[in-house]
């Protein structure tokens, strides 16, 4: 029982550090890349996005709206171990250039 509960500890344990190194790196891979960046350096600096949303379409998980003015896709990188809790987003314009970078955090 006790070797049981050491286990359920250290899955435990091991489920945070994951998750918080997944969390640090997508967070310094966004702050490195600027308004003005192109496609290609964002996919250098983060890769390929989880979900492509296009312009009037939400990705609703994270979005109540889809990306618009000039915003012609929204590309989204998950914390796949936040359970759906924690989300970074790149927004490209038309000439595939960065027009903002947002973090999105469920309470």
């Amino acid at each position: 029982m006790r070797t049981l509960m050491w286990g359920l500890a250290g899955l435990f344990v091991a489920y945070v550090a994951g998750c918080s190194a997944i969390s640090a790196w997508h967070s310094h891979a966004l702050a490195s890349v600027p308004v003005g960046a192109s496609r290609a350096e964002v996919l250098r600096a983060l890769g390929h996005p989880d979900v492509v949303e296009h312009a009037g379409a939400p990705f609703t998980r994270y979005a109540s709206r889809g990306c618009s003015g000039r915003c012609a896709q929204r590309w989204w990188y998950e914390n796949r171990l936040g359970l759906g809790t924690q989300a970074w987003s790149v927004e490209l314009d038309a000439s595939d250039r960065v027009l903002a970078t947002s973090r999105w955090t469920s309470p």
